[in-house]
């Protein structure tokens, strides 16, 4: 391998600044440069990093060369923990003598001084236990051509290496393949390290830690099951802490996406009403997560299954909770987080009833100024806004419809879809909405709470509820005003007594009996794209007819698309 270089680096350490520049290498300035190995300068390539032997056909095998600045560079000072900060760049030329075997790469490094040079392989790095210790320690950029070890991979890629741990974080060099394997490998690569820096990060845990913590998975272990994969409590002996292992589903179309997106977004938030993440792993072809483990579990238990009889004030701080974590992934975070599957399922307690909000499978990052994610339909049937199921467009309004279904699920006790109930009652939605039109809200009220309520704090959870599904997205509120709302801190919004309908072209096609094909309440996430043009939309405050409602509201009904 031949190399044609420009080196330029600027160091700026603690009262010395170091730069060099080697526009041009020739005979003159190759003093200030050691050479290594089998490295050397050539007047026609420049630096010459590993050399050609004359009459071998594949160059030097198993040969190795080196190039290093002949100053020392100062990057850290141990006494005061200052460092210094810079920046490098060069160019190169990978030259295989017209042969398709071009060996491993190239590597820039910082090292210790004096440090070892290995032999041909792994870059001429070093991680052979011999000669790595903690006097070795390394960093390195690579562009690594050849993969011949379990952690590289499969296509010429650029990667970082820290001692011995490689960072699979790299883009691909060669594309095209058809199977879906370079995609899934993609993803989990490009997420890996991000969690490994910082004692607060999540670890990663190996496949035989959460399968002891969980028993081998055991059905007495399991806690539920949700869109995309079973939950499991268990005992992790090494902190000392009960932790609920989110165990991938092996059918989920979009497992490596959905698994990539969770830990790396809810990783790297920090709320009191957010599930804490305390792992991941991906080994065997499982994809696991271990979050912290909720006593009380998730609030869909309490609400439909009888698990405990909640009590207003316990249900008017849940409302509180969810509103906060929410106003923080719209407003408070760096970036805007659009959730896109807020539903009581979602929302866990812990033992004192606090929210935490869990489940980031389908967020998306988007910037506070947009505001708005376009993908193909993904959420839950009764949860859904109707313009992401016509449009698929997701945005904050999406989100704080969800979040209004939920807050009138809590007042009420009923799940946003209920066939168990005569044929009017079965919307949640409709139900309530035609409930305040005729001035009895109240009526919505679950009556397992008798008159054990404050009915201004149950009228006001209702109203912002119904604010919120509005079916037209530019009447909802943000999240910031319905909290102001919802701490008295602002009126109630005046409502239209009848349940408006908002019509959406061109909707994505789906039939009622897809919709409504089981009693299931899944997250989906499906296929086709959305249309490219915008929606026209159209909203009246009548009731307007029995089939307009129907249609409307067909699109926040629970099932599989």
């Amino acid at each position: 391998m031949s190399i044609l270089t420009c080196f330029f680096l600027s160091l700026i350490p603690y009262a010395d600044s170091i730069v060099f520049n080697f526009t041009n290498i020739t005979q003159t300035n190759t003093q200030d440069i050691i050479f290594s190995g089998e490295a050397a300068y050539s007047s026609t390539e420049g630096l010459q990093v590993t050399h050609k032997r004359n009459g071998d056909q594949y160059g030097s095998v198993w040969s190795a060369g080196r190039t290093t600045y002949i100053k020392p560079l100062h990057l850290w000072d141990g006494d005061s923990t200052d460092l210094a900060s810079f920046s490098t760049s060069f160019t190169f030329v990978l030259d295989s003598y017209r042969n398709s075997y071009y060996a491993d790469g190239l590597t820039f490094f910082l090292a210790h001084n004096n440090s070892v040079l290995n032999s041909g392989g792994i870059l001429a790095l070093p991680f052979d236990s011999k000669i790595q210790n903690s006097r070795h320690r390394f960093v390195a950029v690579e562009f690594d051509t050849y993969g011949e070890n379990d952690w590289d991979p499969r296509d010429p890629a650029t990667n970082i290496s820290i001692g011995d741990h490689v960072v699979m974080a790299y883009f691909l060099w060669r594309r095209g393949k058809k199977d879906g394997g370079e995609e899934e490998e993609l993803g989990l690569l490009e997420m890996t390290n991000e969690f490994q820096m910082g004692a607060s990060m999540p670890r990663r845990f190996s496949y035989h830690q959460l399968e002891r913590a969980t028993a081998n998975f055991a059905k007495t272990q399991e806690l539920g099951e949700g869109g995309f994969g079973r939950v499991y409590k268990g005992f992790l002996d090494d902190i000392r802490m009960y932790v609920a292992v989110k165990r991938v589903s092996q059918t989920s179309r979009q497992r490596i996406k959905e698994y990539a997106s969770e830990v790396r977004i809810i990783s790297r938030l920090r709320h009191k009403n957010l599930v804490k993440l305390v792992g991941w792993c991906h080994e065997k072809g499982e994809l696991l997560l271990a979050y912290e483990f909720m006593e009380n579990g998730s609030l869909d238990l309490h609400l439909f299954m009888g698990k405990s009889m909640l009590t207003w004030n316990t249900r008017y701080k849940i409302a509180h909770g969810l509103a906060s974590a929410l106003l923080y992934l719209h407003e408070e975070w760096e970036q805007c987080v659009l959730h896109r599957d807020i539903k009581s399922s979602n929302v866990m307690l812990d033992s004192n009833f606090n929210v935490k909000l869990g489940d980031f499978g389908l967020a998306k990052l988007v910037d506070h100024e947009k505001g708005m994610h376009k993908t193909r339909l993904a959420g839950t049937f009764g949860y859904m806004a109707p313009e992401c199921i016509t449009t698929g467009i997701s945005t904050k309004g999406s989100d704080v419809f969800s979040f209004g279904v939920v807050a009138l699920e809590i007042a009420c006790g009923r799940r946003a879809i209920d066939d168990k109930v005569p044929e009017k009652q079965i919307q949640l939605v409709e139900w309530v909405w035609e409930r305040y039109g005729n001035g009895n809200l109240l009526e919505a009220v679950d009556p397992s709470l008798g008159s054990e309520f404050e009915e201004e704090e149950v009228r006001r959870l209702m109203v912002i509820g119904l604010w919120c599904v509005h079916p037209d997205s530019e009447f909802r509120p943000s999240m910031i005003k319905a909290i102001k709302v919802l701490n008295s801190e602002a009126p109630m919004p005046l409502l239209p007594s009848k349940m408006p309908v908002a019509y959406y072209e061109p909707p994505i096609a789906f039939s009622l009996s897809e919709i409504c094909s089981t009693s299931e309440y899944q997250s989906v996430s499906t296929s086709p794209e959305p249309p490219s043009t915008e929606s026209s939309k159209q909203t009246t405050s009548s009731a307007g007819s029995s089939d307009s409602q129907s249609i409307l509201m067909s699109h926040s009904m629970q099932g599989n698309v």
